[in-house]
């Protein structure tokens, strides 16, 4: 038999205080874009960070993850933050903040890993959207547990 997920609740239990998470994981995004553009070396940042298929596949497995932090413009950061935040924090209502945090990083790193073995040869990606993809995912896998159940 499943078991349902309960929401966080905050320590006075007044109310749910999971769904900042998807916020605080969305700000983050965004402050190390806004660091990696003004005050970094971009150009440096996305050769040592982005989802190369070739150096994943050979031996960079780091870089299913690096990449999560990386994105094209502010646009591309903008709507990975506002997503997370959105969903993320729907999960994390849901299912905790710890698990929520570890659904992101986990699907999105293997989101990434399965497009460069997919792909292989020289693709190259950055950006948060596969983690996004997963969270949206496990909320359908949620849902549909809940109405299975």
């Amino acid at each position: 038999e499943l078991v349902r997920p309960r929401p966080v609740r905050g320590d006075d239990g007044d109310g749910p205080v999971a769904s900042t998470v998807g916020v605080w994981v969305g700000m983050a995004l965004l402050v190390f874009h806004a660091w990696v553009v003004l005050l970094a070396d971009r150009p440096a940042w996305l050769r040592a960070g982005r989802a190369s298929a070739q150096r994943i596949l050979d031996d960079e497995p780091w870089r299913v993850i690096t990449a999560l932090t990386l994105h094209a413009d502010p646009f591309h950061v903008v709507s990975n933050a506002l997503s997370l935040a959105v969903f993320g924090g729907l999960l994390a209502r849901a299912s905790g903040p710890a698990a929520t945090l570890w659904v992101m990083l986990f699907s999105g790193g293997l989101g990434n890993y399965l497009n460069a073995a997919w792909r292989e040869g020289v693709h190259l990606s950055i950006g948060a959207s596969t983690a996004v993809f997963g969270v949206v995912g496990a909320l359908g896998g949620l849902q549909a547990m809940r109405y299975r159940g």
